[in-house]
């Protein structure tokens, strides 16, 4: 072989083993590239798993804030019916006593009323029978005088009491 040759070979050579290397750093390189591409994916993926959960813990505490807020308010309606309810109740209990009073009051004072009647009619009865006891002892007396006077007018008539 000779010089020209030997050196076009060694060229050849050269740029052969260039080009290998050049191929294997850019391999290299691409590989790189490629795995910090798909670590980056990753990372940008778990950032959105976690910013995903994130927001379905916010939503689950903002259900469990909601649920609470209507459990608070459903026992506040509650206790305010509960209220309401014992309040009609005490008024109405207070309504019937007042009503009870008020019958038994009225009763009373039919009751005093019918006595006032009864003890009037019973003092116009005794008046009546005052009167014609009165009236009966007025005529018994009168007919006893009478009896009397007859007697006394058979005694000086007759000399004896019974004519």
């Amino acid at each position: 072989l000779d010089d020209g040759e030997s050196a076009r070979w060694f060229s050849t050579r050269n740029v052969i083993i260039v080009a290998v290397v050049v191929l294997v750093v850019a391999g290299m390189w691409f590989y790189q590239a490629r795995e910090k591409a798909q670590m980056q994916k990753q990372i940008i993926e778990q950032a959105l798993r976690i910013a995903e959960d994130e927001k379905r813990k916010q939503a689950e505490i903002q259900a469990a804030e909601e649920d609470r807020n209507k459990a608070r308010f459903d026992s506040q309606q509650r206790r305010e019916g509960e209220r309401r309810e014992e309040q009609l109740r005490r008024e109405a209990l207070q309504a019937g006593r007042e009503v009870s009073r008020e019958v038994q009051s009225q009763t009373r004072q039919d009751q005093s009323s019918a006595r006032q009647e009864e003890n009037r009619r019973q003092q116009t009865e005794r008046n009546e029978q005052a009167v014609k006891r009165q009236a009966q002892y007025e005529a018994e007396r009168r007919l006893a005088n009478e009896k009397s006077q007859l007697r006394s007018v058979c005694m000086q008539r007759y000399g004896r009491p019974d004519c």
